[in-house]
């Protein structure tokens, strides 16, 4: 099972924040970022949102000491999540390093993200297995609610909302 939360409105984004985040359109040409060690499964990932979310896909990364230590996606509707609006962006396929993890990189970047595509017009939704809980402290964190439950469908790994 999933949660699905929404944000609609844009809190703002401290930007004397200690953590530099840094954002970057993804095309065919740049599936990865430099100091990234990008593995397969995240590069398949990459390109099936980038051919499904017709090429609207930005990554959102924290770098320290020339390392990527998280790295965040922000894509359009797409055939997997047939429940969002064309108005709307998903933040998904989230990770933080573990050494970094639990001093506020996560929230950090999904303000920002937030602050972008609300900006731009969107929504923003997020998906989190329930089982997740310290994803879930960092969704809440940076002020997403908790609108309903999904599963994963059998057929094409698809989203259902169930509530």
């Amino acid at each position: 099972m999933y949660y699905l939360y929404r944000k609609s409105q844009s809190d703002g984004y401290d930007t004397d924040t200690q953590h530099q985040i840094e954002r970057q359109e993804i095309s065919l040409l740049n599936m990865a970022i430099e100091g990234e060690n990008i593995n397969l499964k995240d590069f398949l990932l990459r390109l099936f949102y980038l051919l499904f979310s017709y090429g609207k896909v930005w990554i959102y990364y924290v770098k320290k000491d020339g390392i990527v230590v998280h790295t965040s996606l922000a894509f359009g509707k797409n055939l997997r999540f047939p429940f969002m609006s064309k108005l709307e962006y998903q933040i998904g396929s989230c990770y933080t390093a573990r050494n970094y993890r639990g001093i506020g990189i996560y929230p950090c970047v999904l303000r920002l993200a937030c602050a972008d595509i609300i900006g731009g017009g969107y929504n923003c939704c997020i998906i989190v297995r329930t089982v997740n809980k310290s994803s879930i402290r960092g969704i809440e964190k940076a002020g997403f609610e908790r609108v309903g439950t999904l599963h994963k469908a059998w057929r094409f790994g698809r989203y259902v909302r169930t509530n």
